[in-house]
């Protein structure tokens, strides 16, 4: 039985906000971290500090383990999209070889 706490278990941390219903301004008043770190964070491009992690987990009432999830997600998603650009330009560029 899913936590009633944590109704999206298999989720990201963007997916997550969106389904709270929040915007990225309101979780950022809701965490204490700017929007431009939570864009981050969401996208996977940057690791997550010790500091967002403790904020997002009181902001939500989250287990360490939950917030883990959420930022893994993200950062395995983001590393699929940049694999997958980085095999069209390859192939592009062997593509346009005479």
């Amino acid at each position: 039985m899913p936590d009633p706490k944590f109704p999206y278990p298999d989720t990201d941390l963007i997916t997550y906000r969106i389904r709270l219903g929040l915007t990225l301004r309101e979780m950022s008043n809701k965490t204490g971290l700017s929007p431009a770190t939570l864009h981050r964070l969401e996208r996977g491009i940057v690791k997550p500090t010790p500091r967002s992690r403790v904020r997002l987990q009181d902001a939500f009432d989250l287990s360490p383990e939950q917030v883990d999830g959420l930022l893994n997600r993200s950062r395995v998603k983001h590393y699929q999209k940049s694999s997958r650009r980085r095999l069209m330009v390859a192939e592009q560029e062997g593509g346009n070889e005479p």
